[in-house]
């Protein structure tokens, strides 16, 4: 009986671990979700901040699937790495977006803002 409970105990504590590894599973690169992050690739990289802005707009309203990834071919992003499975429940939902574009990574926490990305849940 103690073994179960001292298992659960050790698993119970693991999880916040486990939760920030996943929080920061895109953390490589420049994070564009950082206060003024836009601002200064807006002032140091016109090209880029205009196509981060486009794949920015599309993943608030697009499901990470095929269709995501042809636009974010539209704008020349490779290495995509999108969360569909791992949607965090805050309000507005949100979910973990990687690209690059060129040699440069980035990530970035995309709020998602239209209801056609979430559906409730069904019974």
């Amino acid at each position: 009986m103690r073994i179960p409970l001292l298992l659960l105990g050790l698993a119970t504590a693991a999880l916040p671990a486990v939760a920030q590894v996943a929080a920061n599973s895109y953390s490589p690169g420049t994070r564009l979700d950082r206060p003024g992050a836009l601002e200064a690739l807006a002032a140091t990289n016109p090209g880029h901040y205009q196509r981060a802005v486009e794949i920015i707009r599309a993943a608030q309203t697009m499901p990470c699937g095929l269709r995501l990834r042809a636009l974010l071919a539209e704008y020349e992003a490779h290495d995509v790495r999108c969360s569909p499975a791992l949607i965090f429940t805050s309000y507005p939902a949100k979910r973990d977006l990687a690209f690059t574009l060129d040699d440069t990574p980035y990530a970035l926490r995309v709020s998602l803002v239209d209801d056609a990305v979430l559906s409730p849940a069904r019974r």
